[in-house]
């Protein structure tokens, strides 16, 4: 895919890379934990339609080790686009079906907004608190 100067799309987001390497954006870093059905799952970096799924094999790690709720800490997150979202909020959907949930804690204000825009906050509960008072309720 191509824009309107002739360059590859991804190229304008990744930048230029160094001769005779790949064009390939930045992975977000991804840690996980489960226990007892509830699991936490920290990224760090970004999260679009190009590394989308990389995060997305995180979170499906989770859920196929028994997670039924989940909750992503976002504290770290440095850019999230509208695919992502969509994407969590059916992995959301999904959850809830199942008795579970997922819940975006420390959220960035564009996470929220664009779970507002997107008419997705059925399927992800999104909370900015930050990341020294969650979960809601206790002080780290």
């Amino acid at each position: 895919m191509e824009d309107v100067g002739g360059r590859a799309i991804s190229e304008w987001i990744c930048g230029r890379p160094a001769p005779g390497v790949p064009l390939t954006p930045p992975r977000p870093v991804v840690a996980s934990v489960v226990v007892d059905g509830e699991a936490l799952v920290v990224v760090v970096g970004s999260v679009d339609r190009f590394t989308w799924p990389h995060f997305e094999a995180a979170v499906l790690e989770v859920v196929a080790a028994g997670a039924r709720s989940l909750v992503v800490d976002a504290s770290l997150l440095s850019f999230v686009d509208a695919t992502a979202v969509t994407r969590l909020a059916a992995v959301g959907r999904r959850l809830r079906s199942e008795g579970g949930g997922v819940r975006v804690g420390s959220a960035p204000p564009v996470l929220q907004r664009l779970v507002d825009l997107l008419l997705v906050g059925d399927a992800l509960a999104v909370d900015s608190t930050s990341r020294r008072e969650w979960p809601p309720g206790r002080s780290g």
